[in-house]
């Protein structure tokens, strides 16, 4: 449907420009694919604490903690601050969102204690970003996707088969497997 969809901006630009009669295409429809849940052993092994202290690693795995506890976009993940989660009231404040309207969601027990021994583990200042590179910069979208799925590889495949559809973290990782 992609490659559809450039063939009819294609043939409308040629047929308002008079070079051809306009040319109607419709897109294919497919019956979605009804996907398989996660497993109960699936989903602690996604979940699992890194059996190593290195801070990739549990950056990973706060990472996929939140991931599957607020279903974020990634892209609103990769902007979110430290100052935007108020351990207090239990709040978490997304600032770049897909629609650009900010909203507060809830912080459960759950990840606000993944959240604090993510972040006991390593030094912090308020504004820097939740989940930064190793240097403390934001994190590229596509690059975040490839270290979560290099570090929790056995478990973090199984999201990438059971997606809707090819996302950035998989066109990512097939990226990482062909350099």
């Amino acid at each position: 449907n992609s490659q559809l969809r450039g063939l009819r901006v294609f043939f409308k630009f040629c047929a308002e420009r008079d070079y051809i009669e306009g040319i109607s295409i419709k897109l294919l429809k497919d019956d979605a694919e009804l996907k398989e849940p996660y497993t109960d052993a699936e989903l602690r092994k996604l979940l699992a604490r890194p059996k190593s202290n290195r801070w990739a690693e549990y950056r990973s795995w706060a990472m996929i903690n939140y991931l599957v506890a607020t279903g974020n976009r990634a892209r609103t993940i990769v902007n979110i601050k430290i100052s935007d989660i108020n351990f207090d009231e239990n709040t978490i404040h997304l600032r770049a969102m897909k629609n650009r309207h900010q909203q507060f969601i809830p912080l459960s027990p759950a990840l606000k204690e993944v959240l604090e021994e993510y972040l006991s583990a390593w030094k912090w200042e308020f504004d820097d970003y939740l989940f930064p590179t190793y240097t403390g910069e934001q994190a590229n979208f596509d690059t975040s996707c490839v270290e979560v799925t290099s570090t929790q590889l056995a478990s973090f495949e199984n999201i990438s088969e059971k997606s809707d559809s090819p996302s950035s973290c998989q066109r990512a990782k097939r990226q990482k497997g062909r350099s």
